[in-house]
């Protein structure tokens, strides 16, 4: 199938591309043609071998070459020298993850920053086993510490975890966790070390101010679309349109005014008139309790004292387990997955530009796959070896709708801001966006854009659905028997269980039981229900 106009663009565009690829709109095939282009021009070609290609496993990184190499192949004319170099160069091309690509620039200069070059590669079930026996070592010394350092240890393990050393070692976990995602983990540590030294809450007295005025705009606005069908909204609107631009002095007083009052409501309608506003109570009373009050103490000020201490011996913590751990693997000659990551990034940036401007001169073009799923740390070093300007070399392909890897600590927001500064005319790159679906029946795309439209806003989970991200019905000569016209029959089978809530609020369908009488979750009743559906639908013989 001959490339459509979108992907065309993304083939044939020149420096910096970002291509915005929703499902199912050809964004591998238009990735291997893009590559493939490039490599196969006569004209200035890039070199095979000075390729970089990131993916996000060796299984996709295995399919690129192949498919490059399939469509060399494809291109190349008999008994021709240029096309048997190519191909023969394409074996060196670097393409695979960015974790083995940092491990090949820790072979080729890790002596620079004093790591053996046959380093070793801890898997995540070795770093993890050894983390867990550095953090008892630790915490064993903290424990017996009879000095202030012991008891300031015991505190916050009893004061803030509830005794439980294992909710203070996940704690601890999910911060160095974080850390080893960004550009600088030192830098942010010390940065979170300075914040919780400062003595006095000016930084979160002025988030307080700030989200009051946020809060107060936000639910104004959701608020007056309710008018006129609920007089408890009613009253409230006009209070939120006045604490929105109050001096702070007259914010406590409006705050006062919008909470919850139980003898406002209608006789026999509470729980009606209640319902729109059951979480707005929760959160005005909630910012009430931290406005200035004239008659006491600030209330930011009293929970700034009351958090500092703990928060700076958990830093020290966290500081203290971080620092053992990165002995414990050198003295082993071992790096995990992170350290990679950080060992390319101290290459590559902290210990100037030797090594960056080698990668960027050996690289034509750096290719990455999936770059929504990118964090901090992994952009970092692709922008060190890329170039930018009228030499700029990286083709970036992913959709922020498919970030899926969150729980690995993937910062969407990077692919986000990227977008938005290579949209910018004349600016750093240029984004293109791949809408026509190959993959799907018209009506199908139908019913999801109508349901993205709807759901997706930028103002509440981040990411939106404009025009450029509506999926078309793609190549409808090709495939007519899929078009709406063709197939006017329903796609979308919903599937309508009720559930009754008990008088705490909890599910009374939790009491029913399976085929072995053990009780099943609401989540197992609607697997079974979709289970079921489905061997209706292959009983029923539907074409798939």
């Amino acid at each position: 199938m001959a490339p459509t106009e979108q992907q065309q663009l993304a083939i044939a565009a020149e420096g910096n591309v970002l291509v915005m690829a929703g499902a199912g709109t050809g964004k591998t095939s238009t990735l291997v043609a893009r590559v493939a282009d490039r490599l196969a021009r006569r004209d200035q070609p890039v070199s095979a071998d000075r390729l970089l290609m990131v993916t996000f496993t060796e299984a996709a990184a295995a399919e690129m070459r192949s498919r490059l190499r399939q469509r060399l192949e494809e291109l190349s004319g008999p008994g021709e020298g240029f096309w048997a170099e190519q191909l023969a160069r394409l074996e060196l091309a670097s393409i695979g993850t960015l974790h083995a690509f940092c491990l090949g620039l820790l072979r080729e200069h890790g002596m620079e920053v004093g790591l053996e070059p046959q380093v070793a590669v801890l898997d995540e079930v070795e770093a993890g086993r050894l983390a867990r026996a550095v953090w008892a070592r630790r915490v064993e010394g903290w424990l017996s510490d009879p000095g202030e350092a012991g008891g300031a240890f015991r505190g916050l393990v009893e004061g803030w975890f509830d005794s439980s050393l294992g909710g203070l070692w996940g704690t601890v976990r999910d911060l160095w966790n974080h850390a080893r995602t960004l550009e600088d983990p030192e830098r942010w540590l010390a940065e979170q070390e300075r914040f919780w030294s400062e003595p006095d809450a000016a930084v979160w007295r002025q988030w307080h101010r700030e989200s009051v005025t946020e809060w107060a705009r936000d639910w104004g606005r959701r608020l007056a679309l309710q008018g006129g069908m609920n007089r408890l909204v009613e009253r409230r609107v006009p209070v939120l349109k006045a604490l929105a631009v109050a001096r702070e002095d007259e914010k406590r007083a409006l705050l006062d005014s919008l909470v919850e009052d139980p003898d406002e409501y209608t006789p026999r309608k509470k729980t009606v008139e209640r319902a729109p506003l059951e979480v707005f109570f929760g959160e005005a009373d909630f910012l009430r309790s931290l406005a200035v009050r004239l008659d006491g103490p600030e209330p930011v000020q009293e929970d700034w004292e009351r958090c500092r201490g703990a928060m700076q011996e958990l830093l020290r913590v966290v500081r203290g387990f971080w620092e053992s751990f990165q002995q414990e693997k050198r003295a082993r000659s071992g790096v995990d997955f992170s350290d990679l990551e950080q060992w390319a990034l101290e290459l590559l940036v902290r210990r100037g530009t030797k090594v960056s401007e080698a990668c960027r001169a050996r690289y034509e073009m750096v290719v990455v796959d999936e770059c929504q799923d990118l964090n901090a740390a992994q952009e970092a070093i692709l922008r060190a070896v890329s170039r930018d300007g009228d030499r700029g070399n990286r083709f970036l392909v992913g959709d922020v709708k498919q970030s899926i890897y969150r729980f690995r600590l993937a910062d969407p927001r990077l692919f986000q801001e990227t977008a938005r500064r290579w949209s910018v005319p004349g600016g750093e790159g240029r984004v293109i966006p791949l809408t026509g679906n190959f993959r799907s029946a018209e009506s199908l795309l139908g019913f999801v854009n109508g349901v993205c439209r709807r759901l997706l806003r930028e103002e509440v989970g981040g990411v939106g659905y404009g025009p450029d991200a509506e999926l078309q019905f793609g190549a409808p000569t090709d495939r007519v028997a899929l078009a709406t016209g063709s197939d006017p029959g329903p796609r979308v089978d919903f599937l309508v269980r009720l559930v009754t809530r008990g008088a705490g609020g909890g599910d009374e369908e939790t009491e029913r039981v399976d085929a072995q009488g053990l009780p099943m979750s609401t989540a197992a009743a609607e697997a079974r229900l979709v289970a079921a559906r489905f061997r209706e639908l292959k009983e029923e013989g539907l074409p798939v």
